[in-house]
C-alpha cells in the first residue's frame, strides 16, 4: 500500500510532475530469480516504455532484475532488498534502495548478544551470499568478545532437512539468518525438542514482519505451537529506530501524518490489499517519492534549451523533448 499512497499524493500534487500522471504495473516475482527475469523482460516487450522499476521484495529476485535493467537505462529502487552485494556499481549500475545494508544485521545481533552477556551462540544460516556476509561479520565480532560460536548452514534446495542437528543440547541462544518460511519450519523442530523459553531464546531479523510464525503449508506443528516457541524471542532491527518523526519531508508529511494516511488507506482497501501490512510498505512509499522527485527534476532540466536540444538530437526529433518522448535509448535524459 505504500506505493499506492505515494501515487495518490504524487498525482494530486500540482507541483510534482504537472501535466503527467504516474502509473505502475504489478508483477509477482515469487522471490525467484528466473521469475524475476521473466517479469522484467515481459515489461520490456510491452509497447509502453517503463521509466523505472520498484522492487523486488527480496534479494534473490532483485539481483537478476537490477543486473539487467540498467542496460535499458532503467533506474531501479528496492524498498526491501538489503544485500551488500547490491553495492557493486559495475553489476548494478542504476540500482538504489531505501533501506540500510543487510550487513548491519550482524552488528545489530552482536549488540543484543553483548548486552545480555551471552557466551555461547549458534548461528543457523541459509547458504546464500548475502546471509553469509552477515554470519561472518557476526561470528567475527562475537569471537572477538570471547563468545563461543557455532555456525550451521543449509542450502535452499535442501531446506532445513540439510541441517542434521540444528539445536545443541548445551546451547540456549540461536540466531536465525534466513528467510521467515525456513524459520517457521525450525520452530516446529524446536517445539518437538521442547525448546521453549527460558530453555532457548531465538534472535531473528525484524524484517520478518507481523505474525511471521503463522501460516505455511505442510508444517509439522500448528500456529499455536510455533507461537509457544517464539514467545520471548527477540526481533532485531538492522538500523537505528528514530523516535522523533516531526521533521517534514519534501512530500509535505512527517512520520505521524504519513502513518495516519497509510493506515487510513490500508483500512479502506482491505479487499484489494488483504488484511496484513508491514513497515516495508512505508519504505516503498519513500521509493515512489524518490522516483517522482527525480523525474520532476528531469522535467525541470528539460526546460534548459541546451539540455533539451541534446535530448531531442539523441531522439532524432525536431521539436521540444518531453518526458513522454523517453525511450530505452534516452541516455541523455535517463542518466
Amino acid at each position: 500500500p505504500g506505493i499506492l499512497v505515494a501515487l495518490d499524493e504524487i498525482n494530486s500534487n500540482p507541483y510534482v510532475l504537472p501535466g503527467y500522471t504516474l502509473h505502475y504495473t504489478l508483477n509477482d516475482n515469487e522471490c525467484e530469480r528466473y521469475v524475476s527475469h521473466r517479469a522484467l523482460f515481459k515489461q520490456l516487450r510491452d509497447d509502453r516504455t517503463k521509466i523505472a522499476a520498484v522492487g523486488s521484495g527480496c534479494t534473490l529476485a532483485t539481483e537478476p532484475a537490477a543486473e539487467a535493467s540498467h542496460f535499458w537505462n532503467i533506474s531501479q529502487i528496492s524498498c526491501h532488498s538489503s544485500s551488500p552485494l547490491l553495492r557493486d556499481r559495475r553489476r548494478f549500475a542504476r540500482y538504489f534502495q531505501t533501506i540500510g545494508s543487510e550487513e548491519n544485521q550482524g552488528f545489530a545481533d552482536f549488540g543484543v548478544i553483548k548486552f545480555y552477556g551471552w557466551k555461547k551462540v549458534t548461528i543457523l544460516q541459509l547458504d546464500v551470499d548475502s546471509f553469509e556476509n552477515v554470519t561472518l561479520e557476526l561470528a567475527n565480532l562475537l569471537r572477538s568478545e570471547g563468545v563461543t560460536v557455532s555456525i550451521k548452514t543449509f542450502e535452499e534446495k535442501d531446506g532445513i532437512a540439510g541441517l542434521q542437528d540444528p539445536f545443541d543440547d548445551d546451547t540456549t541462544i540461536y540466531a536465525f539468518i534466513m528467510y521467515a518460511h525456513f524459520g517457521r519450519e525450525l520452530l516446529c523442530m524446536a517445539y518437538e525438542k521442547n525448546l521453549m523459553y527460558p530453555r532457548s531464546t531465538f534472535l531473528h531479523p525484524a524484517w520478518w514482519v507481523g505474525e511471521w510464525w503463522k501460516g505455511g503449508e505442510n508444517l509439522a506443528c500448528s500456529d499455536e505451537e510455533r507461537e509457544r516457541v517464539v514467545e520471548n524471542s527477540i526481533a532485531v532491527l538492522l538500523y537505528e529506530y528514530i523516535e522523533d518523526d516531526s521533521a517534514v519531508a519534501e512530500t509535505g508529511t512527517n512520520g505521524t501524518t504519513f502513518g495516519e494516511n497509510f493506515n487510513e488507506y490500508f483500512e479502506g482497501n482491505e479487499a484489494v490489499l488483504g488484511n496484513e501490512t508491514n513497515d516495508f510498505g512505508q519504505n516503498c512509499y519513500d521509493g515512489m517519492w524518490i522516483l517522482a522527485l527525480a523525474l520532476n527534476k528531469t522535467m525541470n532540466d528539460l526546460n534548459d534549451p541546451e539540455f533539451n536540444a541534446n535530448a531531442s538530437a539523441e531522439a532524432s526529433i525536431n521539436r521540444t523533448f518531453g518526458l513522454e518522448d523517453i525511450t530505452y535509448e534516452s541516455e541523455v535524459v535517463l542518466k
